[in-house]
């Protein structure tokens, strides 16, 4: 998968931590079959690590989403032959970067498209599961 990302914060925690943030993703999918994806979700970040002045990490959450994809991809489709273009999107990330200068990460993330326990679509198929290594200038 190959995708470019935008996320913008729209709330922090002034005690904790935390932040919400949405993130949007404009991507192609290879390999199995080619076909595009755009998706958004609301992500949590948590930033509160004691290791922040030797690494700066932060870990990222958004289990709830909406991802449309150009075609069906063989890898969502059911038993029956059935498949959905709009699933929920879900990832799990973890950012690095200096302390000297946090604009700069790096990233790996768990990118998954699903039905939502048969939510969205109940043609008995798994979604995909994309597993992505990624750098973040921040702005």
């Amino acid at each position: 998968m190959f995708a470019l990302t935008a996320s913008k914060t729209v709330w922090r925690s002034a005690t904790l931590p935390l932040s919400l943030e949405i993130d949007g993703m404009v991507g192609m999918q290879s390999g199995v079959t080619k076909l595009g994806e755009v998706a958004i979700a609301p992500a949590l970040r948590w930033s509160g690590f004691a290791w922040n002045d030797v690494v700066r990490t932060s870990v990222r959450a958004a289990p709830v989403g909406i991802s449309y994809t150009s075609a069906v991809s063989p890898l969502e489709t059911g038993p029956s032959g059935n498949g959905s273009r709009l699933l929920n999107w879900l990832f799990l990330e973890v950012a690095l970067s200096r302390p000297a200068d946090p604009s700069n990460e790096f990233f790996m993330r768990l990118h998954h498209r699903c039905a939502a326990y048969d939510l969205l679509n109940n043609y008995g198929a798994n979604g995909d599961d994309f597993f992505a290594v990624g750098f973040r200038r921040r702005f």
